[in-house]
């Protein structure tokens, strides 16, 4: 029997850009049949990453492209820890206005997760502002890859 496929989403939210995000992320991994958990950055740790085979990181970017002051105990424990049994994706919304910051965050936490050895289930996905019907259907895509991935190294296994 194929083993169950289960995911931590967890993300920070300054505008509730973020909390939408990752309500919409955890409703649609839960509809494909993957055993969801959704935690605020400050709740997240480190058990709760390492006990799924799926983690979805929302953070958002803080003042001059920085880490949202409640993701700097995520980013630590994930840059030194060894996640290369899981599949990942990070996925944030920004402001197209902060020009080479928008949404570094995203890319900040998308090459802590490579460092760690974890497999990238999908690009790094960027929003701009709230997400609209657009930005839900790339979403939509995106945890496919991250789904697809997943399922095939777990074959492999």
């Amino acid at each position: 029997m194929a083993k169950m496929l289960s995911a931590t989403v967890i993300y920070a939210s300054l505008t509730g850009n973020n909390a939408e995000i990752a309500t919409f992320i955890t409703n649609y991994l839960i509809k494909q049949a993957v055993q969801t958990k959704m935690i605020d950055m400050l709740q997240a740790d480190l058990d709760e990453i390492t006990d799924r085979n799926i983690l979805v990181v929302v953070p958002y970017t803080y003042g001059s492209g920085d880490l949202p002051p409640e993701g700097l105990a995520v980013y630590d424990d994930v840059h030194q820890t060894d996640l290369n049994q899981l599949t990942y994706g990070v996925v944030g919304s920004g402001d197209r206005l902060y020009g080479a910051d928008f949404c570094r965050a995203v890319t900040i936490f998308d090459a802590a997760l490579a460092h760690a050895g974890a497999n990238r289930g999908a690009d790094p996905l960027f929003v701009d502002l709230q997400p609209d019907i657009k930005d839900q259907a790339a979403i939509s895509t995106f945890v496919d890859q991250i789904i697809q991935q997943t399922t095939m190294r777990a074959k492999q296994s």
